[in-house]
């Protein structure tokens, strides 16, 4: 009765921040309330409320366990097949005597290990890859080999040779019903433990906004043990600075360019640069970087006077993220950014050259004759006097 009584007792999961009036419940035992905590330094908490058995405080919690996971966890309930046959080898061309579950998104190297339970007397767990010729599966040759034929519970665990998907066949030796449980957990990730019935972790130290498969466990000083499974919560805690105003003023050449921001991380420290386009917004060039005040002094003396300026003030943040090995050694960029450009304003003080665009008319001359070459008024000279005495000719003949 004592033993059902502490079942009853569920972990109470819930986060809290610095920018958060109260906590929020996030899990009551197993029942998810809400599976994402956004704000600045979350830090997530699991408590197990005091059983207050009479005389009994050696059934009380004493260990907590928080475990923020990434991978595989696969855990299936199903009903037993009862084979028509005791077959010694059951598969080949029998996988229909077998109950079946696959297990996706195995990863070369990862460390698997896997736990079959059954309600019968004798059920045995086999698995392959699921992307081989089923044909040629055998109990000889399935990947663990005979790791989960000889013990109750069954188990066994490996690393991964090669990527893919992994068929469980499980199959009642004993030819009687029941039900088979399969857990494959390929999960790593970080742990934090406490002597007590309550664990927090702050969230912000993963460096990154993300989601995790979270593990609580807990023990009494019994050995009586407690663990409960979330699929996925997420954890924002890195937010992008937002710029809220930019304005100029001053006449003359010196224009003074203020800003305005705000960011939902209140310890971050943030760096600006100040850009300037000369055409309203259509192209920007850099006047200034790594400015950690509020404003920017700038000299227009050499700039063209026009009145179609606009100013852009660009903000960093300094979150610490991962260098590019994955491990913190530092604070890094953490790439979040924001921006936001002025009104127009006038400024510079050289006057352009105004260029004559007025078109031109062309004066049409009359286009002087060819001159002609004398070789060949000769050549007509002599062709016409050659006509005349072939003519002259003629006409004394016909006399």
């Amino acid at each position: 009765m004592w033993y059902s009584d502490l079942g009853t007792e569920d972990v109470i999961v819930s986060y809290d921040a610095t920018n958060l009036a109260n906590p929020i419940v996030m899990a009551n035992g197993e029942t998810i309330v809400e599976d994402t905590a956004v704000g600045d330094h979350v830090v997530i908490n699991a408590s197990y409320p005091a059983f207050e058995l009479v005389n009994m405080p050696e059934y009380e919690v004493t260990w907590t366990q928080f475990g923020f996971l990434s991978g595989v966890y696969f855990h299936e309930t199903g009903d037993l097949v009862v084979p028509d046959d005791n077959d010694p080898d059951p598969v080949g061309a029998n996988l229909d005597q077998l109950a079946w579950e696959r297990v996706d998104g195995i990863v070369e190297g990862d460390f698997v290990t896997v736990l079959g339970e059954h309600t019968n007397s004798d059920s045995d767990f086999y698995g392959w890859w699921a992307d081989t010729d089923n044909s040629t599966w055998s109990t000889g040759n399935n990947i663990w080999g005979d790791e989960m034929i000889y013990n109750i519970p069954e188990y066994t665990e490996f690393v991964a040779e090669r990527s893919g998907d992994i068929m469980i066949g499980i199959f009642a030796w004993d030819t009687n019903p029941g039900e088979y449980t399969v857990t494959v957990d390929t999960r790593v990730g970080e742990y934090e433990d406490v002597d007590g019935p309550e664990v927090t972790f702050n969230t912000y130290d993963f460096l990154k906004n993300g989601t995790f498969q979270v593990q609580v466990l807990a023990e009494t000083d019994t050995n009586i043990g407690f663990e409960v499974n979330y699929a996925a919560f997420r954890f924002e805690n890195y937010f992008a600075p937002e710029m809220l105003t930019v304005t100029v003023a001053g006449t003359g050449a010196s224009k003074t360019i203020s800003w305005t921001s705000s960011d939902l991380n209140a310890d971050d420290e943030h760096f600006y640069e100040v850009l300037i386009s000369p055409d309203s917004g259509v192209s920007y060039q850099l006047l200034a970087t790594n400015i950690t005040t509020g404003s920017y002094v700038w000299d227009s003396t050499s700039f063209l006077a026009r009145d179609t300026y606009r100013a852009l003030v660009r903000v960093y943040d300094n979150c610490p993220v991962e260098n590019p090995d994955g491990i913190a050694t530092g604070v890094y960029w953490m790439g979040l950014t924001d921006s936001l450009q002025s009104s127009v304003f006038s400024a510079g003080t050289i006057t352009e050259t105004p260029t004559d665009t007025t078109p031109t008319t062309a004066t049409e001359e009359p286009v002087p004759p060819l001159p002609i070459d004398p070789l060949i008024i000769g050549l007509i000279a002599g062709i016409g006097a050659g006509v005349v005495v072939v003519l002259i000719l003629f006409l004394v003949k016909k006399r």
